[in-house]
């Protein structure tokens, strides 16, 4: 089950940094350097977000953070979808940076957690080569969507889709000390 929250964290990040510029671009009619801008936005969110999600799974435990950040990354995406105009699109590309970014340290402290120290390195392993198949997966689905409906919309409802079965499938990991 972390594999498959890893397959979504992680595909979702490199769907958007492969897709996000060309729908920025055809779909909402940004210019070059305003797609640019927000690819940077999206990095800035994710910088900030990244070690913020860690401290707090130490506070409130990582299962609570990979919940509410998958499940705010479905949030993010299904807005993204609907095609708001600017005013409300740059502050949707940050909340999507923030939430795939979000999850990261709490997807990788949880495994010792959950296995034990002993298996940490083998269930780490398994996790990234699904981080992997994520990355590969998923852009080249939305890719192949596109060309077949001549819209990005059903795509992003997939990549939401999928965040939503990751959060259900959540509901069954242990929940070990403060995890």
């Amino acid at each position: 089950m972390l594999s498959f929250i890893q397959f979504i964290r992680l595909g979702s990040y490199y769907t958007y940094i492969a897709w996000l510029s060309l729908v920025l671009k055809e779909e909402y009619g940004l210019s070059i350097v305003a797609t640019s801008g927000s690819m940077s936005l999206l990095n800035i969110a994710g910088i900030i977000s990244n070690p913020l999600g860690g401290i707090i799974a130490d506070k409130v435990g990582e299962k609570k953070v990979l919940l509410y950040g998958v499940f705010f990354l479905m949030v993010s995406t299904l807005l993204f979808s609907r095609g708001y105009d600017s005013p409300v699109l740059l502050p949707l590309v940050f909340l999507i940076g923030w939430f795939i970014n979000f999850t990261r340290s709490p997807s990788f402290s949880i495994v010792p957690k959950l296995f034990g120290v002993r298996n940490a390195g083998s269930i780490s392993g398994v996790n990234n080569t699904f981080d992997s198949l994520g990355a590969l997966i998923l852009p080249f689905l939305l890719g192949y969507v596109r060309d077949i409906s001549n819209s990005y919309t059903i795509g992003w409802y997939s990549v939401a889709t999928l965040s939503l079965l990751a959060v259900s499938l959540l509901y069954f990991i242990e929940n070990p000390e403060n995890v």
